[in-house]
């Protein structure tokens, strides 16, 4: 009977040792899956930064317009992707070439804004992103290897023109 009760404590013991070793790799476990986890989502978060207004040529391969004030820039950039959004003021003269720099054929459309909520900058801090406060405005979107171009006007001041540009690369 001895033998039977310490064979029964021999595998209790085991079950037990068992018991804990396994909780322990299952801790280890999910440990390990968490770390995994938010590697993968620092990887997939898109990169916000400031834009400043000397760097514009290398973004978009032109300067603004040495006319164009009150400029403001930021860029997302996600994997292979990068958004960048600009707005600054000029003449309707001086920016009717710089578009057509950045591949626009047409002429703005009246009333077309490009720029829906859904593709403004994530970052609520960027006071100076608000297209859709404009009264009189004009819009285009347009394509120029594989860079996609959104481009809204505020025409309110027929003198100095306010200009939000959202710029999609691949």
């Amino acid at each position: 009977m001895r033998t039977h009760i310490s064979k029964r404590r021999f595998i209790l013991r085991g079950a037990l040792i068992g018991l804990i070793i396994g909780v322990a790799l299952f801790g280890i476990g999910l440990f390990l899956l968490q770390k995994a986890v938010v590697s993968v989502a620092s990887v997939m978060q898109a990169a916000t930064s400031t834009i400043k207004r000397t760097d514009v040529k290398n973004y978009i391969g032109f300067p603004l317009p040495v006319e164009a004030t009150n400029f403001h820039g930021m860029e997302d950039a996600l994997l292979q992707s990068r958004i960048l959004h600009f707005k600054f003021q000029s003449s309707p003269k001086i920016l009717d070439s710089f578009l057509k720099q950045l591949g626009l054929k047409d002429s703005l459309k009246e009333g077309f804004n490009p720029l829906p909520e859904s593709n403004s900058p994530q970052n609520t801090e960027l006071s100076w992103w608000d297209p859709k406060d404009s009264a009189h405005f004009a819009g285009a979107s347009w394509a120029k290897s594989e860079t996609f171009y959104d481009v809204m006007v505020d025409m309110t001041d027929a003198e100095s023109y306010i200009v939000y540009l959202g710029v999609e690369q691949n």
